[in-house]
């Protein structure tokens, strides 16, 4: 009785083995692929949602836009804020300024100077910033685009006067 494994049993294991291990190889390069595209996505949204959230609130305590002009579309929003409208211990810029400008989004305030807000956004249609006027109200369309994504919504600021546009007021927001 021989002890042992022939050429043939040998050779037949190597292989089966190098087919499972092709196969879970390819799985997991696939998962690894996966995780990378979903944590780069994670990332793209998060700094939008940040850029969009930022924006919104400071612009949501308005007293004047002078950018873009009613009915308008723009890469560029200043407003101004006016001083009992700032949180306290916070920025107490009350002129503020949003730019893009290649891929990059810069706040501009009088008091704090240029900040870097979002880098790597879409060079054609990153930022914009559309005026909505009609008879109900005066508000601003937001659009981020990050990646493949774009993130859009609609604010209203609650301090500008009322006109015969409509009212101030952040009753239509997100429309």
């Amino acid at each position: 009785m021989n002890k042992g494994f022939t050429l043939i049993e040998m050779i037949i294991t190597i292989v089966v083995f190098g087919i499972l291990g092709v196969f879970t190889f390819t799985f997991f390069g696939d998962y690894m692929n996966t995780y990378t595209q979903m944590r780069n996505r994670r990332s793209d949204h998060q700094e939008a949602m940040y850029i969009i959230e930022r924006i919104s609130r400071e612009l949501r305590n308005a007293s004047t836009v002078t950018s873009p002009a009613a009915g308008t579309s723009s890469t560029t929003l200043s407003f101004q804020i006016p001083a009992a409208a700032l949180a306290a211990g916070g920025d107490t810029s009350t002129t503020i300024s949003y730019s893009w400008s290649g891929t990059q989004l810069n706040r501009t305030g009088n008091v704090s100077g240029s900040i870097l807000m979002g880098d790597n956004m879409d060079a054609a249609n990153g930022f914009a910033v559309t005026a909505i006027t009609n008879s109900v109200t005066n508000c601003y369309r937001i659009t981020v685009k990050r990646g493949t994504e774009s993130y859009q919504t609609t604010v209203c600021p609650k301090n500008v006067p009322s006109s015969s546009l409509g009212f101030g007021g952040n009753y239509a927001d997100n429309l």
